[in-house]
């Protein structure tokens, strides 16, 4: 079975601890679990730098939606009505008992979701030792999903929540880090349901995703890390990449006969992937110096 660094609990709690504090790339200050330490020091890591240099347009609408929702469930409390009258100290008050934006709340719930499944899909592909994780609401409804698809395939890890990295005088100038989520031996058959591709067989870069949908830029991370896990241990390169998106509610389960969404991403595009991280790469070193 593959091999797994570190037990799920440990890295969340690790990742708590260490959340305030920083440490300097480059004269460039990060939060301590935004890096990975490497031979040559610590450097960045890939999904830092995506946010920092590639828009998520999907997200400036949701967040306004979600403060919008979030203030007419207010103003439909009694105390909802009470700012009505008294708008100004009323909004105060809601303010300082509030102060985060909604959409940052409704963000963490995700992302709690998310390291809920993830933990029990490492479970499950570790050979499944000791008590199952405890999975509710959206990561139940996610786990279902992917214990279906799991059942459907055949699957053999050899790399399971692998931090990668490229040092920095392989990837100037500050290199970059990263933790896959699996790499395996798989054979999927075409006659999967929601398989819309050829039968797939042998290495692959597996990627587990709890978002709402399969965006374009997840393929430059999974490039990413096979990629540099090529560089690391040797492995093939390129390879095929494989996103997986379960469903997180009852409505899209049902939508989907259960199956998670499946994104196949050939090894042709694996090598147009990482060219454009590079690219990437060179755009955030620019905009860096720039600031």
């Amino acid at each position: 079975m593959g091999r797994v660094d570190a037990a799920p609990a440990g890295r969340e709690l690790v990742q708590r601890d260490i959340r305030e504090e920083t440490v300097s790339v480059r004269g460039t200050e990060y939060p301590r679990n935004d890096v990975y330490p490497t031979p040559e020091g610590y450097v960045p890591r890939f999904s830092r730098k995506k946010d920092q240099t590639l828009a998520k347009p999907a997200l400036i609408p949701w967040a306004a939606r979600s403060e919008r929702d979030a203030v007419l469930r207010f103003l439909g409390t009694e105390r909802g009505a009470e700012y009505l009258k008294y708008a100004g100290d009323q909004f105060g008050r809601y303010k300082n008992n509030n102060p985060h934006f909604a959409y940052e709340a409704l963000r963490d719930t995700a992302g709690d979701a998310g390291s809920t499944t993830h933990t029990w899909i490492e479970w499950w592909i570790s050979g499944r030792q000791g008590l199952e994780p405890e999975c509710e609401g959206p990561s139940e409804v996610a786990r279902r999903s992917m214990q279906q698809w799991f059942e459907a395939v055949t699957l053999v890890p050899k790399y399971i929540e692998t931090a990668v990295h490229l040092l920095p005088s392989e990837f100037p100038p500050d290199g970059m880090g990263g933790r896959l989520d699996c790499f395996a031996e798989v054979d999927i058959p075409d006659t999967a349901p929601q398989h819309s591709h050829d039968c797939l067989t042998g290495p692959v870069l597996l990627d587990w995703k709890t978002s709402a949908g399969i965006y374009p830029d997840f393929t430059l991370q999974v490039a990413f890390y096979g990629y540099a896990l090529h560089k690391r241990e040797g492995t093939p390169w390129p390879v095929p990449g494989v996103i997986v998106r379960p469903p997180k509610t009852e409505v899209e389960f049902t939508k989907r006969g259960g199956w998670p969404e499946v994104k196949v991403i050939p090894p042709a595009r694996m090598e147009r992937a990482w060219v454009a991280v590079r690219a990437m790469q060179n755009l955030y070193t620019f905009l860096q110096e720039e600031g």
